[in-house]
């Protein structure tokens, strides 16, 4: 699996600022048309006391968003909200053979 570096909070809190209140149109038109898209999917969380499935409508990658947020993925939910992953550069492996 890949490794991402950990951009700076700092950074990644002004781009929430930027995205607040936005829809996934307005995303777009701010940061240009996504890299990749994925369809629908689910993800389960296990907590101490319950489990809970989220459902994706689809999810969004974006490039290049900042000099130190390389790659940033949109899961658009299904209630309409959003979940937000940053990524800084990606990290090589230490298994990789140069």
């Amino acid at each position: 699996m890949k490794q991402f570096e950990r951009p700076p909070v700092e950074d990644c809190k002004e781009l929430v600022q930027r995205l607040h209140g936005k829809s996934v149109d307005e995303i777009v038109e701010l940061l240009g048309p996504p890299t990749r898209e994925w369809p629908a999917s689910s993800n389960t969380r296990y907590y101490e006391d319950r489990t809970e499935t989220v459902l994706f409508r689809r999810t969004l990658e974006f490039r290049g968003v900042t000099t130190t947020i390389h790659s940033l993925l949109v899961f658009e939910r299904t209630d309409g909200k959003f979940e937000l992953n940053f990524r800084g550069e990606e990290l090589e492996s230490p298994d990789h053979v140069a």
